[in-house]
């Protein structure tokens, strides 16, 4: 999904945001995102967590987690993370 236009699209999008985190690597290429959802205490929500398959078990996922904790929870609360496989409807991008 990391290569997706379309994951793309929506990573740009939530950047401008400022909803939106990158992991990169020093060759050219993303190895993962993170879309936040609008923070509203005590729930927040992790809209869109994407580790590309080279980066996965190397922590990627979870530094992209640990850094939108610190950046977007306040106080006391409990963050929500919806996961789901490339054959659920939702783990396809839309063109929208």
């Amino acid at each position: 999904m990391v290569e997706d236009p379309g994951f793309h699209r929506h990573l740009h999008n939530n950047i401008r945001r400022s909803m939106a985190l990158v992991a990169v690597s020093l060759d050219p290429g993303l190895l993962g995102g993170l879309f936040f959802g609008v923070a509203t205490a005590p729930i927040y929500h992790i809209r869109w967590l994407v580790v590309s398959e080279q980066a996965r078990g190397q922590g990627v996922g979870r530094a992209l987690v640990a850094d939108a904790m610190r950046r977007f929870v306040r106080g006391p609360g409990s963050i929500e993370v919806v996961t789901f496989g490339a054959d659920h409807p939702g783990g396809v991008s839309n063109s929208s």
